[in-house]
């Protein structure tokens, strides 16, 4: 009876070691996506900026500088 007990008891502990290190798995890979994400928003933001200056100097130049040709 003992040793049945014994082996559901180690049964369920390893159940629960293994759900432990899918738990820190997840979480490494949230870490890592939120890093993603992070320099993802930094190449859209420069993109923003890029396009909008672009878009400011062609302006810019339609005003100023247009002869009339």
């Amino acid at each position: 009876m003992e040793a049945k007990f014994d082996e559901k008891f180690n049964t369920i502990e390893a159940k629960i070691e293994a759900v432990r290190l899918e738990v820190q798995t997840n979480r490494e890979q949230l870490v890592n996506l939120g890093k993603r994400q992070g320099s993802t928003e930094n190449r859209l933001w420069a993109l923003l900026v890029a396009l909008f200056l672009m878009v400011a100097g062609l302006l810019a130049k339609i005003t100023l500088f247009d002869r009339g040709y």
